[in-house]
């Protein structure tokens, strides 16, 4: 069956501990691979059976990190409840990457989307056994890399907020104060098509995110440049986007945590903590990324806004009737259990940039 998960167990010739090997969601994992790897699901096998730890630039997270030797995908050690996270989201993630996929192969290209695709999750026992094998879980996420084969100049993580968003003397990765310090005089300067879809794509992950995520980010890669490090012509620059990290959940800690720095228990006082209530950051991170890239204006300027705001007004009122009609149906059937509860019966009343 497309939700069930296969396992698969070997004992290691050498030490004798058995490995316990549980592949998540297969079937659909692996028609997902078919769609979008160049190569396919053998390809992808292929790739991910040679890789070598890697250090990421940058950030904040202490997960282990491996990279395959062709450079195409990375693999994410995770936490259980990370792992946990995606199984929940699992249903609604295959079916916004069927819509976007099923809209590009038609050439409709209204589900665009930022989204950073997550090609496999797997889970790994070991159990002990001869020469020091000792006992130990793990969970691994293997997702595509933004930048294979791609001369970065310079990488920004932004998240929308300002609160503890900037990048040491030493960081390679960038963060929103270190992009809002340099937008005045150095502004990343986008055609307006690619603003158009890139707001959308934004605008619908988050909302699809705001059911039940938070602390994602837009991982930003500025592409072009010599071998020396300097940076492309304006004209030559390209920009690879995408959204990472979409494995945190709205959970008790983080509620304990947004009330903590909200109060200013935890310093910053008078600054929006990173971490806020779902819906709360959504509304932030989509008008922090539009107000990120600047559009130069020209004569047909006057135009084009009314037409993004047309777009954006319609996309939004699509999901706010969506959310409605699932409200006033969850209701409805409520009603109906209601009634027929009651004695004699009765009637009640969601293309890449």
């Amino acid at each position: 069956h497309a939700s069930h998960d296969v396992k698969v167990a070997f004992v290691l010739p050498d030490s004798g501990a058995k490995v316990t090997c549980t592949v998540h969601r297969a079937v659909q994992f692996r028609a997902l691979r078919e769609l979008v790897v160049a190569d396919g699901d053998v390809g992808f096998m292929a790739s991910v059976s040679a890789c070598a730890e890697w250090v990421p630039r940058g950030g904040k997270s202490k997960s282990r990190w491996y990279r395959t030797s062709d450079e195409r995908f990375i693999c994410k050690h995770v936490r259980t409840k990370e792992r946990d996270a995606f199984v929940r989201l699992a249903e609604s993630y295959f079916a916004r990457m069927h819509a976007v996929c099923s809209d590009r192969a038609s050439g409709v290209g209204g589900s665009v989307t930022a989204l950073s695709k997550m090609l496999g999750v797997f889970s790994v026992d070991v159990g002990g056994g001869s020469g020091g094998v000792k006992s130990y879980q793990d969970c691994v996420i293997v997702m595509e890399n933004l930048f294979v084969g791609e001369r970065v100049a310079r990488i920004y993580d932004l998240k929308g907020s300002v609160r503890n968003r900037k990048a040491g003397s030493s960081g390679d990765v960038l963060m929103d104060e270190d992009l809002l310090e340099t937008s005045f005089a150095d502004p990343i300067c986008v055609t307006e098509d690619a603003k158009l879809r890139l707001s959308l794509a934004v605008h619908n992950d988050a909302m699809w995110l705001s059911k039940s995520v938070v602390d994602y980010s837009l991982l930003v890669g500025v592409v072009g440049g010599s071998a020396d490090g300097d940076e492309a012509p304006p004209s030559r620059a390209r920009l690879i986007v995408g959204i990472i990290d979409y494995l945190v959940v709205w959970d008790m800690t983080r509620r304990v945590e947004f009330e903590l720095k909200n109060r200013g228990l935890l310093g910053r006082r008078g600054k929006e903590p990173t971490i806020v209530r779902k819906s709360r950051y959504a509304q932030r991170f989509v008008e922090a990324m539009f107000s990120f890239f600047v559009a130069p204006p020209h004569r047909f300027t006057r135009l084009y806004r009314t037409a993004v705001r047309t777009r954006l007004a319609h996309a939004t009122l699509e999901a706010e009737l969506a959310h409605a009609t699932a409200v006033v149906t969850g209701a409805a059937a409520t009603n109906d259990d209601d009634a027929d509860a009651q004695p004699g019966g009765g009637s009640g009343a969601v293309g890449d940039v």
